[in-house]
């Protein structure tokens, strides 16, 4: 459901890329989004390895992600790009809840106590 949020990202950096008033802005923004996709993969990475930092790492970058949703809409009205960014934050927020609930903690314990491949 993880790898899905990453594809959801997707028409939020299309729709960003036709709004851009500049082509550096464009670049820059672009950069800016493959840059945290980059991010988010190597992150559901490690998650596949049962890499604990990896599940903490997710749950604050999804924490400032959700705040942000809170706090936007008084900022600028709605557009299809933030709705796809909204959406996006919802599924991984319940990706999280469930990443966090104790069956999922006892999967990380153990990987944890495994060695490192």
């Amino acid at each position: 459901m993880l790898w899905a949020s990453v594809l959801l990202s997707i028409p939020s950096m299309y729709l960003a890329a036709g709004r851009a008033p500049s082509k550096a802005i464009l670049v820059a923004e672009l950069v800016f989004e493959l840059f945290m996709t980059a991010i988010a993969v190597w992150l559901l990475v490690y998650l596949g390895r049962g890499r604990n930092w990896a599940r903490i790492v997710m749950l604050i970058l999804t924490m400032l992600s959700a705040a942000a949703m809170v706090f936007e809409p008084a900022l600028q009205p709605p557009t299809i790009e933030t709705v796809c960014a909204q959406v996006n934050t919802v599924v991984d927020v319940v990706c999280l809840v469930l990443l966090f609930r104790p069956s999922s903690s006892a999967w990380f314990a153990r990987r944890g106590r495994t060695p490192a491949r």
